[in-house]
């Protein structure tokens, strides 16, 4: 069977899912002011797809269907009366797509993904002295979804997939009620979502490609991507008329953007198996904020902005009969942290410090043979952090502990020696 006619037919799968969700919301506040805020987490996931693909020499066109589901989510809470509690959970939802790719040399499939989902939300929102009026709700919402992934043939008929897809929400309104009678907070809603699956298709035949040889060598290579910071607040507040660091401060934030960076590392393999050593380093532009847009008489405004990482990372993997080096990783990072917390009219008692902190990074990719010395990466990584905090200069501090997670999809090109 040839190339030009390895992915035509039907086909089906199963996938685990990771990645961030980030939730902008904005609305009036009880000091007369209004303010927007990014919060957000991230979580695991299932999914099925079913589809149909057509070949046209080496290039590829499909429709695809799926349903998943969901449990990322995340809450926020601060104890004080006026103050908001409020959370999302991310449940089902499905899907249609169309993709478009490329079959290379070693019969692996590179492609896009264009789609529409329809996700259900579980939204509450409540104002801590109103909490009798609170509102939960529980409705869909329609997204656009934009991906780049590779199924990569296992076997005859079995196939792996990685994926990584970005899913813009419409925005929604939820009503509540404050000090002042009836209000709404708007939530408008995005996901990162990172797939390894596995799939079947129905009409294949003996793959063409000859037994290719196993990695191994000094390699060096580039590359970019998107990620997600989800950041977990603990703290206690102060405030005039109530004792000092007494009002408890939980939240969940986060915010999502790109990264480029660079790679180097030496790998050898016994029989298929495969054991290496890299080096990288990144710089990205993955922020969250939290700023007050109408200031009243109080709130804060604070935020957090990764700027770049370094580390090692050791990597376990398996070389496939067509040359496809399926990997694990894991490894320490050192990373830079830009902090902000801006409180009251005091401007010499607010912080605006970078911290470096080390974590550990694991995850999971595939190289794509191009070429004899070229080949193409899907990485993707979760790193935990080591958390920091501080206690503000203000007459009435603030003493907050900030600790960061990442999630990173990286797309790579890189050359063997």
């Amino acid at each position: 069977m040839p190339l030009d006619a390895l992915f035509t037919g039907p086909y089906a799968g199963a996938a685990l899912s990771h990645g961030p969700l980030a939730s902008t919301t904005s609305g009036p506040r009880g000091d007369g002011g209004s303010d927007v805020s990014q919060f957000g987490g991230s979580g695991i996931g299932e999914a099925l797809f079913l589809g149909y693909g057509w070949q046209f020499n080496r290039w590829y066109a499909g429709i695809e269907a799926e349903i998943e589901q969901s449990r990322a989510r995340w809450s926020f809470s601060k104890d004080k009366a006026d103050a908001r509690t409020t959370s999302l959970d991310q449940d089902d939802g499905y899907g249609l797509s169309l993709r478009g790719g490329y079959v290379v040399n070693n019969g692996s499939l590179l492609y896009l993904r264009l789609g529409w989902v329809r996700t259900r939300f579980d939204s509450y929102y409540t104002i801590n002295d109103q909490a009798v009026a609170s509102r939960a709700q529980d409705d869909r919402q329609d997204g656009s979804r934009l991906g780049v992934g590779a199924d990569l043939p296992a076997g005859d008929r079995l196939f792996l997939r990685m994926e990584y897809a970005y899913t813009d929400y419409d925005a929604y309104e939820v009503d509540y009620v404050d000090d002042d009678g009836r209000a709404t907070e708007r939530f408008a809603n995005e996901e990162g979502q990172f797939r390894l699956g596995v799939g079947w298709r129905f009409g294949a035949a003996p793959s063409p490609v000859p037994l290719q040889p196993a990695v191994q060598g000094f390699y060096v290579g580039a590359h970019a991507g998107h990620g997600g910071l989800d950041s977990h607040l603990d703290g206690y507040h102060s405030e005039e008329g109530v004792p000092p660091l007494s009002q408890a401060y939980a939240g969940d934030f986060s915010g999502m953007g790109g990264i480029y960076g660079a790679f180097v590392g030496y790998g050898r393999s016994f029989a298929r198996w495969y054991v290496g050593l890299e080096a990288e380093v990144d710089t990205s532009r993955i922020d969250w904020s939290h700023d007050r847009e109408t200031r009243g008489s109080g709130g804060r405004d604070f935020s957090v902005e990764k700027k770049s990482d370094y580390g090692l990372a050791l990597r376990l993997g398996y070389s496939l009969p067509n040359g496809t080096l399926l990997y694990g990783r894991v490894g320490p990072v050192r990373a830079r942290f830009n902090t902000t917390w801006e409180k009251g009219k005091n401007p010499d008692a607010n912080i605006d410090d970078s911290f470096t902190t080390d974590g550990m990074r694991y995850g999971v990719g595939a190289e794509i043979p191009l070429s004899q010395q070229a080949f193409a990466r899907l990485d993707y990584t979760r790193t935990d952090y080591d958390s920091y905090g501080f206690r503000t200069g203000h007459g009435n501090p603030d003493e907050m502990e900030f600790d960061n997670r990442e999630s990173l999809f990286r797309m790579g090109l890189g050359f063997r020696f």
